[in-house]
């Protein structure tokens, strides 16, 4: 009796073990596609992108904070993902490149227009210089004056 449990257990390890095995040949090929996908953009990677490649149970090529590609439902189909949420879906790894160039020409332009309007806040000048305050004082003390002497007359 000690003998069958013994012998399956050792069948049931070595089903784990084969598990794993392709389990880990599966990420393996998902990372490889991944990483041929961040080759591809290598050159492209503007200022507000950093194209990283993550492993784990799910590999993943961040393009930028929120936004990422991974090969789901299988090795062979890439899923670009934004917040949670995918937006594009191709078997094609040209087209997979043309939106994530789209992407990061927009993530640009709104980089860009981020500073601009950042510069653009720096260079005003929240104050009041002196000679506004002086002339904002003359001219309430001479209307009032002026509207003082025109009900005095009445």
């Amino acid at each position: 009796m000690a003998i069958e449990i013994g012998e399956e257990l050792r069948r049931a390890r070595t089903a784990e073990a084969a598990h794993f095995e392709a389990v880990a040949t599966f990420n393996d090929a998902k990372s490889l596609r991944l990483q041929a996908l961040k080759d591809e953009l290598a050159g492209l990677a503007a200022e507000p992108f950093e194209l990283e490649l993550t492993p784990g149970d799910t590999p993943r090529l961040w393009i930028d904070l929120i936004t990422s590609v991974v090969m789901e439902p299988d090795p062979k189909t890439y899923r670009m993902v934004q917040d949670g949420q995918g937006v594009f879906e191709t078997t094609n790894p040209a087209e997979m490149v043309q939106q994530v160039k789209r992407i990061m020409a927009h993530g640009t332009i709104a980089q860009t227009r981020k500073a601009a309007i950042s510069r653009l806040g720096r260079g005003v000048n929240n104050r009041y210089s002196a000679a506004t305050v002086l002339f904002a004082g003359a001219s309430g003390f001479a209307f009032g004056a002026v509207t003082l002497l025109a009900l005095l007359n009445i």
